[in-house]
């Protein structure tokens, strides 16, 4: 679960997360913040080969311009 994403992310599928269920009323409370578990019990994340990435690349996460999101690779063999 990611417990407190950037303000406006909206991640991309490869990420394997889903909005958590919230209140409807839960978001007028000013401290209220989205959270994101992983999709259907799946894992968090991807596995992709060198050359993929260095083709296509991935889809970043959009947020709010004073935001950012850092990614954290590890080579798998």
């Amino acid at each position: 679960m990611i417990d407190y994403p950037p303000i406006g992310l909206r991640p991309p599928l490869w990420w394997g997360v889903e909005r958590e269920p919230v209140d409807q009323y839960a978001g007028l409370a000013a401290a209220s913040r989205v959270r994101y578990r992983v999709r259907n019990g799946g894992q968090l994340g991807i596995e992709l080969p060198g050359a993929m990435l260095m083709e296509v690349g991935l889809a970043a996460a959009v947020v709010h311009p004073e935001h950012a999101v850092l990614y954290h690779l590890v080579a798998v063999d």
